[in-house]
């Protein structure tokens, strides 16, 4: 386990078990170590917050998090053939109806190239180095802001803030540029470079293994 997840965990244990002060900026930083260390786990943040579920959704959503693990998958794809969504979706273990609904506005951005007929499909309208992540959540979001409240308040300022408020803004904040300081270029770099990486394939086990049991070629999984 990374030890960016050992830590995250072990903070949200610790808010768990106290109410102090300490405890809450551990749970916070905890959702940060999280953020960061997840790209060894399948995600960006899928399953990073297992005691507090809609924190996720005050980051990026389920659409933005297909949308980045669909175009890194495109960027590990260098023979410059369209993808079928549908192909992609069993891969990567994401709904084909939504991913294909998803795509759509990456093309209207200019991030991805789509084409209609036996060789259709998408792919990559850019380099993989000039398409950030911060582009794809854009293209399909407006970026939460920092001061959205992590304990649901519907008003959390300075002026009238709750308790995790100066932490969350940091810790918003800190994966928001993070957003913007990554590129596609950079996560299929980081995979190559970390043998225990499966991202963006964390489905892809899965669906070998149940072709296996089926009688199938488990190898025999679209590009």
């Amino acid at each position: 386990m990374a030890p960016g997840r050992v830590a995250g965990l072990n903070g949200l244990n610790a808010l768990r078990e106290s109410t102090s002060q300490s405890a809450v900026r551990a749970m916070v930083h905890a959702v940060a170590g999280l953020a960061a260390a997840n790209m060894d786990h399948g995600g960006l943040a899928g399953d990073i917050f297992p005691l507090l579920p809609a924190a996720k959704d005050l980051v990026i959503s389920r659409s933005s998090e297909y949308a980045i693990r669909a175009l890194t998958h495109l960027a590990t794809q260098d023979d410059g053939q369209h993808r079928l969504a549908r192909d992609m979706a069993e891969r990567l273990g994401i709904p084909a109806p939504f991913l294909g609904k998803v795509l759509q506005p990456l093309v209207a951005r200019g991030l991805l190239h789509s084409q209609r007929g036996r060789s259709g499909g998408f792919k990559l309208a850019r380099r993989s180095d000039e398409i950030r992540l911060v582009d794809i959540v854009e293209a399909l979001e407006t970026l939460h802001p920092a001061d959205t409240c992590l304990l649901g308040q519907s008003e959390c300022r300075d002026e009238a803030a709750c308790p995790l408020h100066a932490y969350w803004q940091a810790a918003a904040r800190s994966f928001h540029e993070r957003l913007r300081g990554t590129t596609l270029a950079d996560l299929v770099a980081y995979r190559q470079t970390h043998p225990g990486c499966v991202y963006p394939d964390q489905a892809l086990q899965a669906l070998r293994s149940t072709r296996e049991e089926r009688g199938g070629t488990p190898d025999a999984v679209p590009a």
